[in-house]
């Protein structure tokens, strides 16, 4: 379960994002920066530090277990999940009350996710009502496209596994991953954006 650490990893990002919360509203009041100029900055510090750490990470893992897809996309997957969990963490303190709220809320929700991922819980098995979930969950994506990187054209039959069938394209499920990462850049954005977070 590679893939879901960052997303667990991102948890560790919420003290200081709610820290920085009194300093944000402070400045904004003041008319120093915009939202989406302190939102941005803070993405990109966080996107230029994991760059060169995902890679030495994916690549002792890649020889060390002698994977067999390609090491470009399996370090695209990982780095590209690191960064919607650390996007996720700052939606998550955007809306948040408190620390220990944001605290619980992401691991909360990252772990509902992993019941619709197609591994602890065959897609077949998850109940009709709440299929509709796996197809927005994130993990979901990360998870396909991981599987049919190393198994497709390798072992076969090791796809049905994750009901995953060897002519679905690990590319494009690489390609829907990416779309959450906006999507939730874009939440956050709105949510700081209307948000006061002064109590009178």
């Amino acid at each position: 379960m590679v893939t879901v650490l960052p997303a667990f990893g991102a948890a560790g990002y919420m003290p200081s994002l709610m820290m920085e919360r009194p300093i944000f509203v402070r400045e904004r009041a003041d008319g120093n920066y915009r939202v989406p100029s302190y939102l941005v900055y803070k993405v990109l510090e966080e996107f230029v530090v994991t760059v060169p750490i995902s890679l030495l990470f994916c690549v002792a893992v890649y020889y060390g277990v002698g994977m067999q897809g390609g090491l470009g996309l399996f370090w695209l997957i990982f780095l590209v999940t690191q960064n919607i969990g650390i996007v996720l963490a700052y939606l998550v303190a955007a809306f948040a009350p408190s620390v220990d709220s944001a605290n619980a809320i992401l691991p909360c929700y990252v772990t509902i996710c992993l019941f619709f991922v197609g591994l602890l819980i065959p897609y077949s098995e998850i109940p009709v009502y709440w299929q509709w979930f796996s197809y927005i969950t994130f993990l979901k994506y990360s998870w396909s496209a991981l599987m049919l990187n190393e198994f497709q054209g390798n072992q076969p039959g090791m796809l049905s596994i994750f009901s995953l069938n060897e002519d679905d394209s690990k590319w494009a499920y690489f390609g829907y991953l990416c779309a959450f990462y906006p999507a939730f850049f874009l939440g956050a954005l709105l949510i700081m954006s209307y948000s006061k977070y002064v109590k009178r």
